[in-house]
């Protein structure tokens, strides 16, 4: 895996803090998938079988409503960190869920002792059908 240029990772408003620091860093990746043009987010998407068995139209369908979400009750975002999101995709019968988890590097093995801090952390979107969570 390529180091990351620290230089380019991506830095919330300084006066975010807490839940509200995480829910910005979160937003930010779920709105470029980790890259944006001089900014980063670490971070890596997977989907899961389901979601890869869709039709590529179907695909990307889903990848453009999880970039533009933006609807958290508090039910589905109870730390208000915006890690989770649900919603459905006209033509199909099932819930599309998509999950951020946030490790302490790439590996993937531990989860992060500073979520806030992007240079200690790394995240991973998960998309899967409701049905595979």
């Amino acid at each position: 895996m390529t180091p990351i240029n620290k230089q380019a990772i991506w830095t919330p408003p300084g006066n975010l803090t807490g839940a509200d620091r995480i829910a910005a860093i979160n937003d930010r990746f779920r709105q470029t998938f980790g890259e944006a043009v001089g900014s980063i987010v670490p971070g890596r998407v997977v989907i899961t079988c389901g979601i890869a068995a869709l039709s590529p139209l179907l695909q990307l369908s889903i990848l453009r409503r999880i970039q533009c979400f933006d609807h958290f009750p508090e039910g589905d975002d109870p730390n208000g960190e915006h890690d989770f999101g649900a919603f459905t995709i006209a033509g199909m019968e099932e819930t599309i869920f998509w999950k951020i988890d946030v490790y302490a590097d790439h590996a993937l093995e531990w989860g992060a002792e500073a979520p806030g801090d992007l240079e200690a952390s790394f995240r991973l979107l998960t998309i899967m059908l409701a049905s595979e969570y």
